[in-house]
């Protein structure tokens, strides 16, 4: 009986080991609140494209075939002895047309998130919720950390990462604009950073319609460049940026 016992406490702390592993896992590659939407005002088309190849997702423009049926029929009409028929003849033929699928990077960029995701490449981080979900890789490799919280500054650089929160924005002498949010609960406030080169702009992208104080709820997918001790500020390198 005790042996027996001891079999099912192993069994069953073995069970909640997996479906607790289980449940992490689906929560990375479901993240909730995280689904990029909305509208596109920034896109950096070169790293796209080097996205693209690392990923090896095809450029090329794509050909896109199908078919048009049509149906053509006709008949006589006659009677005999007294007794009307109609002979029906049809015949059926159909036509292939091929048409160019532009590839453009709008579409690119959606494939490579999707690729992304897939891979279980790409952390979350909800600015405004405080909610920050790993990578496996990561996770594992910060599992000592995560009893005491894991902190936006641990994602290591050349990891992409999906910021979420409210904005603010200012233009450069250069053109270029800045986009700053506060994230964290301290006394002194972190910032995410990320400075967006003027020639990416999009421009339905209204910068100059906000002051320094208006904020606005946007998605950055971007890679981690530095962290500044001194300023609280974590810089990214933006991809794509998205407003909601």
């Amino acid at each position: 009986m005790v042996v027996w016992l001891a079999t099912a406490a192993c069994f069953g702390v073995v069970l909640w080991y997996v479906v607790r592993r289980l449940a992490k896992a689906w929560r990375r590659r479901n993240p909730r609140g995280h689904a990029v939407s909305g509208r596109c005002f920034y896109l950096d088309e070169e790293q796209v494209e080097d996205d693209a190849d690392v990923l090896l997702i095809p450029r090329s423009d794509a050909q896109v075939s199908h078919e048009v049926k049509a149906s053509r029929g006709g008949g006589v009409t006659g009677t005999v002895s007294g007794v009307s028929g109609r002979l029906e003849q049809t015949s059926d033929s159909s036509t292939k047309i091929e048409r160019p699928d532009v590839s453009t990077p709008m579409k690119t960029i959606a494939l490579i998130m999707d690729r992304l995701r897939e891979q279980d490449r790409v952390v979350d981080a909800d600015l405004a919720k405080g909610r920050l979900v790993l990578t496996a890789a990561l996770a594992d490799e910060l599992r000592d950390a995560a009893a005491e919280g894991v902190a936006l500054t641990d994602v290591r650089g050349g990891t992409y990462i999906s910021v979420s929160g409210l904005f603010t924005v200012r233009r450069t002498d250069r053109d270029d604009f800045v986009l700053r949010a506060r994230y964290g609960t301290g006394g002194t406030a972190a910032h995410v950073k990320i400075t967006c080169e003027q020639r990416w702009i999009r421009r339905r992208f209204p910068v100059d319609d906000y002051s320094e104080d208006e904020k606005f709820p946007a998605t950055c997918l971007g890679l981690v460049r530095s962290w500044n001790d001194r300023t609280a500020e974590l810089t990214l390198d933006p991809v794509a940026i998205f407003q909601w």
